[in-house]
């Protein structure tokens, strides 16, 4: 029986020395059918030229391909394969490029991201805004979208790639266009491309040399995959996952892309108490394997405000951001015409209840406890534990003051500056 390696071998050469690629889907051939693949589309698009072009490519990339070919055994022994690798001193010590940023302070080129939250959260429409500010060097989050402001993120111009899997080509072209026009895109801009349901389908366990190759093609500085759940290629709970970041990876390391893969949140939101991060849906070492986690959290009162939460960072440390979310309709339809995010103070926790207990306090001075407790709650939307920790904390630092009121109350004022 043919091996997989050796039928391989044989549609390769067959396909270097000018024959003609087998029609239908290609046999078993273990991992080397996505060259091969690549192999048979080079010949559909240029002849044996372009497949002598791809194969070489491939093998500048691969050089244990061109001893596959010739049917030698790979070399054996980890220590001879990877003692050319061996760096030294020198090297860390050596004068490095500065980090390149796609989006300032937030996504680095070349490396691998999560953008996850839960169904609604308006995760996959945040990204593609990203990738059309990208496209276009826009500054990402602006206060305005005629005003870039202190708010705005700064972009590197870069050649952006969305690759959908889930919304279908309707609804996809529905929604670059409307983010799009918005940013004033030009129909010419050729920074921007998108795909929709490519066949074949990603399986990310397996294959990913088509998605290498378009990115290769266009030349992409940044990637976002919609989504993760559905290219897997196994159960998003099992060590497979390993497998599958690692794929990716090596298209990071490979191409210098920074690639933003879109999942989902734990129905559960995670246990009491557990790390934003374990709230990631699947195996553990999906979070493990990431530069940079982020959490799109779309708030319970102000819908069209979604919070980004920085889950994990590999890099400096990331603020909790405000995106605020805008679209006007095609007149008379539901259709999308135009749609974008600006960006928005968000304060932290603290930050929130300081603020509301100060007014409370400066409202009603000599406002009793839990009068001042519940009108800190309704300003802050915080809870009650939390709120009647700050008043206590403020008391100590004497942003306010507390003294006795009637039947054992306690009465609260600011102090004069």
């Amino acid at each position: 029986m043919t091996s997989p390696e050796d039928a391989a071998r044989t549609a390769i050469q067959h396909l270097l020395d000018g024959g003609e690629p087998s029609s239908g889907e290609l046999p078993d051939l273990g991992e080397y059918a996505g060259i091969c693949q690549i192999l048979t589309d080079s010949h559909a698009s240029g002849g044996t030229d372009a497949v002598h072009d791809a194969w070489n490519a491939q093998v500048e990339k691969h050089p244990q391909l061109a001893s596959f070919l010739r049917g030698e055994a790979p070399d054996s022994g980890a220590e001879e394969r990877w003692l050319p690798l061996l760096r030294t001193l020198k090297d860390a010590y050596r004068v490095r490029e500065p980090l390149i940023y796609i989006v300032d302070g937030l996504i680095e080129a070349g490396s691998l991201n999560v953008l996850f939250g839960a169904p609604g959260s308006l995760k996959s429409m945040l990204a593609a805004d990203m990738c059309v500010c990208v496209a276009s060097g826009r500054p990402w989050l602006p206060e305005a979208l005629t005003n870039d402001g202190a708010m705005a993120m700064a972009t590197t111009q870069s050649t952006a790639l969305w690759v959908d899997f889930d919304n279908g080509e309707r609804r996809t072209d529905e929604r670059i266009e409307a983010l799009a026009r918005s940013r004033s895109l030009a129909a010419d801009n050729d920074n921007l491309f998108y795909l929709s349901m490519p066949v074949p389908w990603l399986d990310a366990t397996q294959d990913v040399s088509a998605l290498l190759e378009c990115i290769e093609s266009v030349g992409a500085g940044l990637v976002v995959i919609d989504n993760l759940g559905v290219v897997a290629g196994c159960d998003e709970n099992s060590a497979d996952m390993a497998q599958v970041m690692r794929n990716f990876r090596s298209i990071t390391e490979a191409t210098g892309a920074a690639l933003i893969l879109i999942h989902h949140q734990r129905k559960t939101g995670g246990a009491r108490g557990a790390r934003l991060g374990e709230t990631l849906r699947g195996h553990s070492s999906t979070e493990a394997s990431l530069d940079t986690s982020l959490l799109a959290h779309r708030d319970d009162v102000d819908t069209a405000l979604v919070r980004l939460i920085c889950a994990k960072s590999r890099g400096v440390d990331i603020r909790v951001r405000g995106a605020r979310f805008s679209f006007e309709h095609r007149p008379g339809t539901k259709e999308l015409a135009r749609a974008h995010f600006t960006g928005e103070l968000i304060l932290s926790r603290y930050d929130r209840a300081f603020a509301a207990i100060i007014q409370a306090v400066q409202d009603t001075p000599g406002i009793t406890k839990g009068v001042l407790v519940q009108a800190a709650v309704e300003l802050s939307n915080l809870g009650r534990d939390y709120i009647t920790k700050q008043v206590v904390a403020l008391v100590d630092s004497e942003h306010i003051t507390e003294t006795p009121g009637k039947k054992r109350s306690k009465c609260y004022t600011t102090l004069l500056v």
